[in-house]
């Protein structure tokens, strides 16, 4: 489970970069957008990543609400939103608006994927380890370690990612692969988390 959601974490961040080669030249070659408006259109995902980050995750922890499940949910809002934002040839042309709404999908998926990841890693670790004293202080500091090298991990994966993609595909076809990515690992989250629940309930029988 624990390597699930590092695997998580990493193919979230990778999807906050993986555009970052491919969307300026194709905003200005399909829009003809002049630099501020890439600039403004760009900041899209960074805008939800900042929003969630102040707002959804002191949420989580005071309501008490299982982020696991909106895991999965955020993940396949995030793949939804890559497929939307070329848009994939079975959908539509391409259009600003469109494109727009797709990214920023994208970005609140992705984000909300990150966030979430670490208190469900925060979850997990506590219920490894139950006696310790010294284990349990020492939790936030191996989860933030970890999430760091998972999110540097994905920073450096995504770009090169979106570049060899885009040198064999358009666009669109590149935006709608890696949504099919992202879909991909939370039905993967899905499946693992189910069966780590089911182990759990016959442990404790």
């Amino acid at each position: 489970m624990y390597l699930t959601l590092i695997l998580c974490d990493v193919i979230a961040m990778a999807g906050l970069f993986v555009f970052v080669p491919i969307l300026s030249p194709y905003l200005l070659q399909k829009f003809v957008l002049d630099p501020s408006e890439i600039g403004v259109v760009s900041s899209v995902d960074s805008m939800f990543y900042m929003l969630l980050g102040l707002f959804a995750v002191p949420l989580f922890e005071k309501c008490g609400i299982p982020p696991r499940p909106f895991i999965t949910i955020s993940l396949v809002i995030a793949g939804a939103g890559y497929v939307l934002m070329g848009p994939a040839a079975f959908l539509t042309t391409p259009q600003l608006w469109i494109t727009v709404l797709g990214l920023g999908g994208a970005g609140f998926g992705c984000a909300l994927t990150i966030l979430l990841t670490y208190l469900e890693m925060m979850s997990v670790a506590r219920e490894l380890i139950t006696s310790d004293e010294n284990e349990i202080m020492a939790i936030p500091g191996l989860i933030a370690g970890t999430v760091a090298c998972a999110l540097s991990c994905g920073e450096l994966v995504g770009p090169l990612l979106g570049g060899v993609l885009r040198e064999k595909l358009d666009f669109a076809e590149t935006t709608t692969t890696f949504g099919g990515v992202l879909v991909a690992q939370g039905i993967l989250l899905f499946l693992v988390s189910t069966i780590h629940t089911c182990c759990r309930r016959t442990t404790h029988r």
